[in-house]
C-alpha cells in the first residue's frame, strides 16, 4: 500500500495567505516518499503542475485528474476547461511512466440529470485516453 501526501493549496483572507497546512500546503520541497498532484489545487495555488510534475519524477504516485482556475474555490472541472496545462503534464508522464495511479477527480454540482454527470466524465476520460499515452 502506498501512502502518498496530496498537494493542496494556500488560504488566503484578506489579501494574506492563512496557514492552515503544516507543514506547508506544497509537498514538493518536502522529504516526502510518495506524493499526489491534483490539478484544480495547483490552478488555485497558481503553481505550474508541468515544472512540479516534472520535479517529482518518482515521487509522484497518483494523480486527481482535474482542473481549475485561480479562484479560491476547488472548481474540479473537467480536464482542458481551466488554467492547468494538464494535456502537456499527461503527455510527458505517458513519456516517462507513472509508478501510479490517475484518478478522474471531476466535480458534478449543478448538473440537472444522470445525463449530464455522465457526459462531464466521459469528457475527463476521454481526455486521459487522449493525452495519457506513451
Amino acid at each position: 500500500m502506498v501512502i502518498a501526501v496530496e498537494n493542496m493549496y494556500p488560504w488566503r483572507a484578506y489579501g494574506r495567505e492563512v496557514k492552515m497546512y503544516l507543514p506547508h500546503w506544497d509537498p514538493v520541497p518536502e522529504p516526502y516518499e510518495h506524493v499526489t498532484w491534483d490539478f484544480s489545487h495547483a490552478a488555485i495555488a497558481r503553481e505550474d503542475s508541468l515544472a512540479n510534475i516534472r520535479g517529482l519524477d518518482r515521487r509522484l504516485r497518483h494523480v486527481h485528474l482535474t482542473d481549475g482556475t485561480d479562484s479560491p474555490k476547488d472548481d474540479h472541472l473537467v480536464p482542458g476547461d481551466g488554467t492547468q496545462n494538464v494535456a502537456e503534464s499527461l503527455r510527458f508522464l505517458g513519456r516517462e511512466g507513472l509508478a501510479g495511479s490517475v484518478c478522474v477527480e471531476v466535480g458534478t454540482p449543478g448538473m440537472e440529470c444522470a445525463a449530464q454527470r455522465k457526459e462531464r466524465l466521459a469528457a475527463a476520460l476521454a481526455f486521459a485516453r487522449e493525452h495519457l499515452t506513451a
